[in-house]
């Protein structure tokens, strides 16, 4: 694959504020433009880390972390949620270099899902994934614990039903 799209959940167990923090670490110097995190290697070749989300965020060398010493991402968020409600960071994570000269975007597009823009080698790319099967097609309803609409193919992960609308309506 190209990349990983990250959807990290949260649930509340009772009512209240809550706090989070979303860390990435390498051992490779990073930094934090326009809020997409860079970790470059020797190579040259580039590791992003792209929230879909405005959200603060730092970027830091923690030279007292033990021997790795490494450069950390952190994601904050906050959220008063009721019992059962949930909060999720969603971030691309992709490596793009001299000889894979990938290039993507990510935007939120639901609770648990993001849509995913872009090219490769090969050409344009763009795709829909997400998890918790209400996605957010309404050609589709499925119980499946995770999908992604790839082109013109549809991957589901868990499901044991799948409905598809057409011109007759919704069919198994």
């Amino acid at each position: 694959g190209h990349y990983f799209a990250v959807l990290d959940r949260m649930e509340a167990l009772r009512d209240d504020e809550f706090s989070f923090v979303c860390r990435w670490r390498t051992p490779q110097p990073a930094v934090l433009e326009k809020g997409v995190w860079t970790a470059t290697a020797p190579s040259g070749s580039m590791m992003r880390v792209q929230s879909t989300d405005s959200l603060f965020q730092t970027a830091e060398h923690w030279d007292c972390d033990g021997a790795a010493r490494p450069y950390v991402l952190q994601q904050y968020k906050t959220a008063k949620l009721a019992r059962g409600q949930s909060e999720t960071y969603q971030n691309l994570v992709f490596v793009a270099g001299e000889g894979r000269p990938d290039d993507f975007q990510a935007r939120r597009a639901g609770a648990a899902a993001m849509l995913i823009k872009g090219r490769t080698a090969a050409g344009e790319h763009l795709a829909l994934i997400g998890t918790g099967g209400r996605m957010p097609l309404e050609e589709f309803e499925t119980d499946a614990a995770a999908y992604a609409v790839v082109g013109n193919r549809l991957h589901l992960a868990g499901a044991t039903v799948l409905k598809a609308r057409g011109k007759d309506g919704l069919r198994e």
